[in-house]
């Protein structure tokens, strides 16, 4: 077993190495430390693969170099750089009681403690710097690096626990394929680190980091369950149906926290309760508002907007760049847009983000259509009301500038040519024939504005 351990382990380690190479090659001039410090770590643990096969233990000198390396590694993953700088000073610092234990043996104590608190550190760095990587690929990194780490971590607590079982159960740990488990366990940081350089976010991660989050997290509360249960006197029958009861509570609860791990927030609560959102939603504004909101809770945007003919309809949350833009269509017809901005420290929405906004623009486009034909239906009947207004208002104007004085000046021809009668039937005459064209003039402005009101 031993034998084959070792050459699956070269194997990999020669394959991760090239693919590592090529990658550092195609990224220069960007710094390539996270590879080589990838490198590094898998041809450590190559040794340690080796020397266990040959029958020996890791020398003081192999403990020494893993442990640097190790540190090395959580110093510089993903982007290459050592930060913050407060975290890769402390990781330096702990190389001094490390590689000091090769001069003065006396430091080995130290080394050990040393070497815990440093990692603690450096994985707690980690996390700091995924909340604030720049870039969605550095970030999905980060995750696929989550993805071996809590397994890793399920198994080693799980041996822990399997310690604790009173004998023969603790001569469970000496079974070769316990042994096989602590080696898988160790090797499978470094393989899904090195998946997270080279695949980004083109991986199906997400979805991955919630099953080993629930999964690895239901295994260990389930054997705790069952070994508290024993602990306290009970029948191993009692134990294990304490086990069993464990098992639903703690599947929801682990993926409700894997889903908050991968995507900051779970998307399925949202989308479930747009449909009941749209369905109460009784304006169009109501509508656009329904579906910004559940946009930004979806995604843990710090702002998303609906954007219906070029005008903005609804925006929730302030901050951030709406840099994104998904169009809303509807039977073949776009009926609106929807706008989102990069979650805090990223650039760019990821192509799990894009699926979510897919979904809810499907979800609400039927809506969106009605609330867009309920806009352009009172913007219509706005216009006319306007129209109406500003027709009124110059007909008012017409008839109070126009055929006012009008009529008041054939009133003073009337008049005059009926005073003229008795003095000069000339003047008369000529009144009444002013008198006759200034009529057919205002008969004539009379048709004209009738005809303006058809």
């Amino acid at each position: 077993m031993e034998a084959g351990a070792l050459i699956v382990a070269a194997a990999v380690t020669i394959v991760v190495t090239a693919a590592l190479a090529l990658r550092a090659g195609a990224r220069l001039p960007q710094s390539p430390w996270a590879e080589i410090a990838l490198a590094s770590l898998f041809a450590v643990l190559l040794t340690q693969q080796a020397m266990v096969g040959a029958g020996g233990g890791p020398t003081v000198w192999h403990a020494a170099v893993s442990m640097v390396a190790w540190l090395a590694f959580l110093a510089v993953f993903p982007t290459g750089r050592p930060e913050p700088w407060p975290v890769a000073l402390l990781l330096a610092g702990a190389g001094v009681p490390i590689l000091g234990q090769l001069v003065w043996v006396g430091l080995a104590a130290t080394a050990s403690v040393a070497f815990i608190v440093a990692f603690a550190v450096g994985a707690g760095a980690q996390v700091w710097r995924y909340r604030r990587r720049s870039s969605v690929a550095e970030r999905q990194a980060t995750k696929w690096l989550l993805l071996g780490l809590i397994p890793a971590l399920g198994v080693f607590l799980g041996l822990g626990l399997l310690s604790l079982l009173p004998v023969p159960g603790a001569g469970l740990l000496a079974h070769p394929w316990y042994a096989a488990a602590a080696t898988v366990a160790m090797w499978a940081v470094p393989v899904a680190a090195t998946v997270g350089l080279i695949v980004g976010e083109r991986g199906p991660v997400d979805p991955l980091v919630v099953a080993v989050v629930a999964g690895t997290g239901t295994m260990l509360g389930v054997a705790a369950a069952y070994f508290a249960g024993l602990s306290r006197g009970w029948t191993p029958g009692w134990a294990t149906v304490a086990a069993c009861l464990a098992v639903v509570p703690l599947l929801v609860g682990l993926r409700w926290v894997g889903e908050r791990l991968a995507y900051a927030r779970g998307p399925r609560g949202p989308l479930s309760r747009l449909s009941e959102r749209l369905a109460a939603a009784a304006t169009p504004d109501e509508i656009a508002a329904a579906v910004a909101a559940t946009l930004q809770s979806a995604l843990g945007s710090p702002s998303s907007a609906v954007v219906v003919d070029a005008t903005t309809a609804a925006v929730a949350g302030g901050g951030g760049a709406r840099t994104h833009q998904h169009v809303v269509v509807f039977q073949g017809e776009q009926v609106a847009t929807l706008e989102v901005a990069p979650r805090a420290g990223e650039t760019q929405v990821s192509a799990r983000d894009r699926r979510t906004i897919d979904t809810v623009a499907r979800l609400a486009a039927p809506a969106l259509f009605g609330a867009r034909s309920a806009l352009r239906a009172a913007e219509a009947a706005e216009r006319l009301t306007r129209t109406r207004e500003e027709e009124r208002a110059r007909l008012h104007a017409d008839l109070h500038d126009d055929l006012g004085p009008t009529l008041a000046a054939l009133g003073f021809l009337a008049s005059a040519a009926s005073t003229a009668l008795d003095s000069s039937a000339a003047t008369a005459r000529e009144l009444l024939a002013r008198l006759e064209t200034k009529a057919q003039a205002t008969a004539g402005r009379v048709r004209e504005l009738a005809y303006d009101l058809r």
